[in-house]
């Protein structure tokens, strides 16, 4: 396998409130396997790019744009093998809110959508929304109530189908793909003996 990668960030705006990332990776899979009692060769080629454009909007939160193209490309030899040109596209906003009295909201909503795929299931397009709400209620902050929604729109299916090196589709299940959750979490530290003394 090789992987090539480029990293750029930068901070500007008067007050450095935007931000800028990008994570680039071109990744070349050499994928050898057994099939029918004869060798399968198929060469895998994937381009990515992780994009975020910040804004920070003083103490009160941030606002975010995320963008992951992804591509990947597929080759053999093989008589019984049909190359692959598929495309994920991820993007959509994030947003971050630290509210009165301790309390601070997080939501981000993500259009997921696929393409070039053989089977027309997997040519999808998937608007994710999640949603968390959480209230430090105690004076030192170590007790923390939070409401989490995951896939509220409950756009998410139980059964994911994806490529795998060998441009094979493979099926994972996710028996949970849509939930909402209570959480109560308690920080508590303990001074050792020795420092004490």
């Amino acid at each position: 396998m090789t992987q090539l990668k480029l990293s750029y960030w930068h901070k500007f705006g008067k007050k450095g409130d935007w931000f800028v990332r990008t994570n680039m990776s071109w990744d070349f899979n050499n994928s050898v396997d057994l099939m029918n009692e004869m060798v399968s060769v198929v060469r895998n080629h994937k381009v990515d790019d992780v994009f975020d454009l910040s804004w920070r909007f003083g103490k009160l939160g941030t606002l975010s744009f995320h963008i992951n193209p992804s591509w990947q490309y597929a080759t053999s030899q093989r008589q019984d093998y049909t190359t692959r040109s598929t495309w994920d596209l991820n993007y959509g906003p994030t947003l971050s809110l630290n509210l009165p009295h301790d309390i601070s909201f997080n939501t981000d909503l993500r259009i997921i959508q696929r393409r070039g795929y053989d089977d027309h299931t997997m040519n999808d397009n998937n608007l994710i929304w999640n949603a968390n709400l959480s209230w430090s209620f105690t004076k030192s902050k170590s007790c923390t109530l939070s409401l989490e929604g995951y896939d509220i729109l409950q756009q998410l299916s139980s059964t994911r189908r994806i490529l795998n090196a060998q441009g094979i589709t493979e099926i994972w299940y996710n028996s949970v793909p849509s939930y909402l959750m209570l959480h109560l979490q308690w920080k508590f530290h303990k001074i050792p003996i020795n420092k004490k003394m």
